[in-house]
């Protein structure tokens, strides 16, 4: 069981559902491809989130996490270190541009999602990038 429960959305249901558990989590995530279900949004509370898009072969993983409730840090998950090589995920409606380590696999959106909705850490063994800067330009932007 998770501490709370999490809201879970994805684009042919963008108002969601609550989920309870890590079971309930792990079946939906078994559905994501770039022919339907391209997405999954997991949000806390608090407003936190992590989300993955593409598929179950080629996917990316961000999470936003609220310091409190104005501040956030938004962060894209790597296998590695910054390789500067631009590569795309392919997602039902478009397609996202992200740095060629960022491109990850099912299990390992798996394993940056679980410990983080029950309730810990995500995994020391992913390199978190900070992109909080392309959105707090995009927000503050009179624009």
């Amino acid at each position: 069981m998770f501490p709370h429960p999490v809201h879970y959305q994805r684009e042919d249901c963008p108002t969601g559902w609550y989920i309870n558990d890590w079971e309930t989590a792990n079946q939906l995530l078994s559905y994501l491809n770039t022919k339907g279900r391209s997405f999954a949004i997991f949000t806390k509370n608090n407003g936190s989130y992590v989300q993955c898009a593409g598929s179950k072969t080629r996917l990316t993983v961000e999470a936003r996490i609220y310091v409190n409730e104005q501040q956030f840090q938004h962060f894209v998950f790597g296998s590695g270190p910054i390789q500067n090589q631009v590569d795309a995920i392919a997602t039902t409606e478009y397609q996202i541009t992200v740095d060629k380590s960022q491109i990850l696999r099912m299990r390992d959106a798996r394993l940056i999602m679980k410990p983080w909705l029950e309730g810990n850490d995500f995994p020391a063994k992913y390199t978190l990038t900070n992109i909080t800067e392309r959105f707090i330009e995009a927000t503050d932007s009179p624009f």
